[in-house]
């Protein structure tokens, strides 16, 4: 009898050990679903400001782009009118290198703008 009662308490122990241990596991998981959670919104969070920051990135560089490419363009302009007069060679150069970087500038924010419309798309 006493075999008996021992090994009724036996189980009964082992069973209070396997609930512990179920409600512990149980207790983990909620936790690991409730982190699991933060993550996500976390990294939605994060993800819409890249999202933000890039869109801004683009509107600056379409914004410079155009704010740069008005004043190539108005020396250009007036390179091409200063060109249709008198000049003498030296001051022929100086032009000429005007005309020429003003040119190249002019390509370069081209380049930048089609890039900005490309990356919009």
């Amino acid at each position: 009898m006493i075999t008996v009662k021992n090994s009724q308490r036996n189980s009964i122990q082992a069973l209070n050990d396997k609930e512990l241990e179920f409600a512990q596991l149980k207790k983990r998981y909620a936790k690991a679903t409730k982190d699991k959670l933060k993550l996500a919104h976390l990294l939605t969070q994060v993800n819409k400001e890249l999202e933000e920051s890039l869109n801004n990135e683009k509107r600056f560089i379409a914004s410079v782009s155009h704010e740069l490419r008005t004043p190539l363009t108005a020396i250009l302009g007036y390179g091409e009118l200063l060109d249709d007069t008198a000049l003498n060679n030296k001051q022929k150069r100086y032009l000429d290198s005007i005309i020429q970087s003003s040119n190249h500038l002019l390509a370069l924010v081209s380049d930048l703008l089609d890039v900005a419309k490309t990356w919009g798309s």
